[in-house]
C-alpha cells in the first residue's frame, strides 16, 4: 500500500512538468495563475523572510528566492524538497 508521502516521493520528478502542463481540472485548473497572484502579491526586500509550509519543488518561492527573499521550505516529501 502506498501512503501520501510516497506518492508525492514519487510523483517528485515530473511534478512540475505535471502540474504546469498536464493537469486539466480540480485542484490544479488555474495553478499557474495562483501561483502568479500570490508572488504579485508579496514585495520582496532585502529583509523578506518566507516560511512554505508545503514547498513540494520550490514552484512558488523559487522565483521570490532569486527575487532576493530568504526562503525557509517545509514538506513531508523528502524528494519533493530535495528538488526545492
Amino acid at each position: 500500500m502506498m501512503h501520501n508521502v510516497d506518492i508525492f516521493d514519487v510523483w517528485a520528478g515530473k511534478y512540475d512538468e505535471t502540474v504546469l502542463n498536464d493537469y486539466r481540472g480540480y485542484p490544479f485548473e488555474g495553478y499557474q495563475d495562483v501561483l502568479a497572484a500570490v508572488r504579485k502579491h508579496i514585495c520582496v526586500r532585502r529583509e523578506t523572510t518566507i516560511l512554505d509550509i508545503g514547498i513540494g519543488t520550490g514552484l512558488l518561492s523559487l522565483p521570490l528566492y532569486e527575487s532576493g527573499a530568504v526562503v525557509y521550505g517545509i514538506d513531508f516529501s523528502r524528494d519533493m524538497l530535495a528538488r526545492a
